[in-house]
């Protein structure tokens, strides 16, 4: 498997320019990795003239940032099997000089001099950024956020009640000190996310990229997520992208119209790209593909409500199985999206007499509250399941959905 990565390391193995077996040179040299406690060494390749150019300029304890396509390989020996780890370089960064070294400087005692007072140093420790000092940073770009306890929205209506506006975002944070930061997504706010998977068994996200033809990605902002995969942040300018999951490739989802993204937030393990963020690079534009080819248009056809009903259309009814089959068997990782995105749509069959509310809700809330919880640190409360099933089922119904025939 080879995808691309972008590896943080230190010279370990000086470079070395070789000749391959088809007459072309290359450099290789031996990078290290530190991962936690523990190093990794990678061999680094280079083919490209620049590319050599920037291996070979190296000296050795010199940082560097390396980007390009990796390979690891497996082999076994010695009754145990090493991973043997290569990086071909597209792109080298020099992070940090190597360390110079230093003379020892004789001192001569002047008896003359007097002694030279001990100054008195203030210690300035910087204080470290809060969620609220986050928050306030994406609501000055023009993003409108709203806080959530892991994936579950805090406020009544979940992304509907994102906002830009500085003095609702220090209420909510101050009473949510902790609130993970999420955004709204559309036309709306300008903002378009990928969102990378790579957990679930099988090829993983970055594959169905590179089955689509779309690898290298365009520079653009791009956040890592506690659980390895990657948040790529797109401009939708003035067109509707519309929330899909899987749609456009397996492990790949789409927030778009109707949608939210967490966003890297102080004390979590959401993170900026180091290279690639909001500092250093500007949203690309939103590519067609993140669009599905049948995928229907994103914007709602306004319609006017239909008197409320207590009867259940043959429709109605399939769609209402569908939603609950489809809330109780969300795969890890996608249960929030899917929960607000049935709930939406039924709130729509609602809104346009498919389906009596009471009904359509009860059913949407024995789903959710049997949801699994994959991960035991942060469990599925019932409050939270509560307040995100209703926000998205009334929004569906102040926008209802035509049924043919």
């Amino acid at each position: 498997m080879t995808v691309s990565v972008m590896i943080s390391s230190a010279l370990f193995r000086a470079p070395v320019q070789k000749i391959a077996k088809s007459g072309k040179p290359y450099v290789t040299a031996t990078i290290k990795a530190s991962v936690g406690s523990e190093s990794e060494f990678w061999t680094a390749l280079a083919f490209g003239e620049t590319e050599q150019a920037a291996l070979l300029a190296l000296v050795g304890g010199e940082m560097v940032a390396v980007q390009g396509a990796m390979k690891l390989e497996a082999k076994a020996g010695d009754g145990e099997v090493k991973i043997y780890r290569t990086v071909f370089v597209d792109a080298l960064l020099t992070l940090k000089p190597a360390p110079r070294e230093r003379k020892p400087r004789a001192r001569q005692f002047d008896a003359s001099r007097r002694p030279f007072p001990q100054r008195q140093h203030s210690v300035l420790r910087a204080r470290a950024m809060t969620p609220l000092d986050a928050a306030l940073r994406y609501v000055a770009k023009g993003w409108p956020v709203f806080p959530c306890r892991g994936k579950m929205p805090l406020t009544p209506h979940g992304f509907h009640d994102a906002s830009t506006d500085a003095a609702t975002i220090e209420a909510w944070w101050r009473k949510h000190p902790d609130a993970v930061i999420s955004v709204a997504t559309g036309r709306e706010s300008r903002v378009a996310v990928l969102d990378v998977d790579v957990k679930q068994p099988g090829p993983n996200g970055w594959d169905a990229l590179e089955e689509l033809g779309v690898l290298p990605l365009v520079d653009t902002p791009m956040s890592m997520t506690p659980s390895g995969g990657t948040h790529v942040f797109f401009d939708p300018a003035n067109r509707d992208i519309p929330l899909s999951v899987g749609k456009i490739g397996p492990q790949l989802d789409v927030r778009g119209e109707r949608s939210c993204c967490t966003l890297p937030t102080p004390g979590t393990a959401y993170r900026w790209d180091p290279h690639k963020n909001l500092r250093t690079t500007p949203l690309a534009p939103a590519p067609t593909w993140l669009i599905p080819p049948t995928a229907p248009p994103a914007t709602a056809t306004a319609t006017t409500h239909r008197p409320p009903t207590d009867e259940i259309s043959p429709y109605g009814a399939s769609a209402i199985n569908g939603a609950v089959r489809a809330i109780y068997g969300a795969p890890e990782g996608q249960q929030s999206t899917t929960l607000n995105r049935e709930a939406f749509g039924i709130g729509g069959l609602v809104g346009g007499g498919q389906l009596p509310e009471r009904t359509a809700l009860d059913a949407l809330m024995q789903a959710a509250f049997a949801m699994p919880t994959y991960d035991r640190r942060r469990p599925w409360r019932r409050a939270d399941v509560e307040r995100s099933v209703k926000a998205s089922f009334f929004a569906g119904i102040r926008e209802p959905r035509r049924v043919a025939g």
